[in-house]
């Protein structure tokens, strides 16, 4: 059997940029992984819309199974190409974040898609391979008889998954897109790994408005697997610089983490991590484990924004998070949310003079800006899809959404900004520094 597992190549607002091509498709390639393992009969083919262009991954579609990952941006052009696998006799799998939010909702609409996977896609993409009754497939989503059927989602043991090797995609595009999109940077050879897979913060006190974190728990990989991953990255290819492609790093992990430090090879790392949680100690630990930078999404400069967004942190909280981690020669980028619950010209006008601040600590890699897009998932969509609009609710029925139409939407109900005031602002806080790789 041949499967090719595929990632579009998503656009905000129209347009893209060098740094969204600057690492391979993780999540793919743990699973083309975790297929050749454990099938060694079957042919994987991983193919990135990043350095292939959509025309040329069409025109390559011959699998017996074609398999998506999928997100807001890249679903329409993802369902495209399913539609023409369909026709050329393939089974059909729709997964990623958004299919995991809206998997119900695509096996009912498109009669193209024969699965969909919510959450981890190694085990049921290696059933489907193996032709198991899809009764006792886990995270499956299928028609029956005029049904639809949802099995159970439990979340594994990430220890139970195999490093993903790099060998299904050439890395030398990533590496010369990351090099243009970060002339500065002191790195030539970059890419991403992950210690976990959901938020400590989101568990406690749960998520912050706009989040559409797709794992309702933590789960960590052992240290140790992550110290093979660097070495191999770095034996193989070369590779000193990894991002963490994880959600909130914790302090703990990270404690762990530098106990098991062979020393045996150079790296360094960014990650994310949460203004609220950064003091002393975790600065220290960073800088003693070769942090080069973090991102944190700071979201906004008023505190009260901050709050009703269900942040968990303020913009006292990121003033000193930048500068613990300034004064250890640690790098910080930073994530602005334009269109808080409630924002006002003055609440932006507050965020642009925080940035300001922060900038003049001096240890600003770059930023990136963008407006609250309530996904699926999220509080903010069941918020705009739950505010008494008929039309607005039937897009609880809908798997394919218009991202600037549900910017739009919610900007009109939930903010005292206009739309159009919002996009100067995005503009203007986007030229203050340079845009950061994520």
């Amino acid at each position: 059997m041949k499967v090719q597992l595929i990632q579009t190549l998503g656009t905000v607002r129209g347009s893209e940029t060098i740094l969204q091509k600057s690492a391979p498709p993780l999540g793919l390639l743990s699973i083309a992984t975790y297929l050749q393992e454990n099938c060694g009969e079957v042919e994987v083919e991983v193919l990135d819309g990043a350095i292939t262009p959509l025309d040329e991954i069409q025109s390559r579609l011959d699998a017996d199974l074609v398999g998506f990952s999928t997100t807001l941006w890249n679903y329409p052009s993802s369902l495209e190409l399913a539609k023409k696998a369909k026709e050329r006799g393939a089974i059909t799998v729709m997964g990623g974040h958004h299919a995991t939010m809206v998997a119900r909702n695509i096996i009912r609409n498109r009669d193209y898609v024969d699965y969909a996977v919510r959450g981890d896609g190694e085990v049921p993409m290696l059933d489907l391979v193996k032709k198991m009754p899809v009764s006792g497939i886990p995270n499956l989503v299928y028609r029956n008889n005029g049904c639809i059927v949802d099995n159970p989602a439990p979340e594994l043991n990430l220890d139970d998954y195999p490093i993903p090797s790099r060998a299904f995609v050439d890395l030398k595009p990533y590496f010369d897109n990351y090099c243009q999109g970060m002339p500065d940077s002191p790195f030539k050879k970059f890419t991403n790994i992950y210690s976990h897979k959901g938020c400590s913060y989101r568990i406690q006190y749960g998520p912050c408005v706009f989040c559409g974190i797709a794992n309702d728990s933590y789960r960590t990989r052992h240290p140790q697997l992550l110290w093979d991953e660097l070495e191999y990255l770095y034996h193989d290819y070369g590779i000193s610089y990894v991002m963490d492609a994880g959600d909130n790093l914790s302090k703990k992990w990270l404690q762990k983490f530098a106990e098991c430090n062979p020393h045996r090879f150079p790296y360094s790392f960014t990650s994310y991590i949460r203004a609220s949680e950064v003091d002393e100690e975790y600065a220290d630990l960073l800088k003693s484990l070769n942090c080069y930078s973090v991102f944190i999404g700071i979201e906004s400069g008023d505190s009260e924004m901050l709050a009703n967004a269900n942040k968990g942190s303020t913009a006292e909280d990121n003033f000193r998070a930048v500068k613990i981690l300034r004064d250890r020669g640690i790098k910080a980028r930073l994530g602005i949310v334009l269109n808080m619950p409630g924002e006002t010209e003055k609440s932006v006008q507050n965020t642009v003079d925080h940035i300001l601040k922060l900038l003049d600590l001096g240890n600003v890699e770059g930023l990136s800006c963008s407006h609250l897009v309530p996904l699926p998932g999220s509080k903010a969509f069941a918020r705009l899809t739950g505010n008494g609009n008929h039309i607005l609710r039937g897009l609880r029925n809908e798997d394919c959404f218009n991202p600037e139409r549900l910017e739009q939407e919610w900007n009109r109900c939930f903010t005292r900004l206009p739309y159009s005031r919002a996009l100067e602002i995005q503009a203007k806080i986007r030229l203050l520094a340079p845009p950061v790789c994520q």
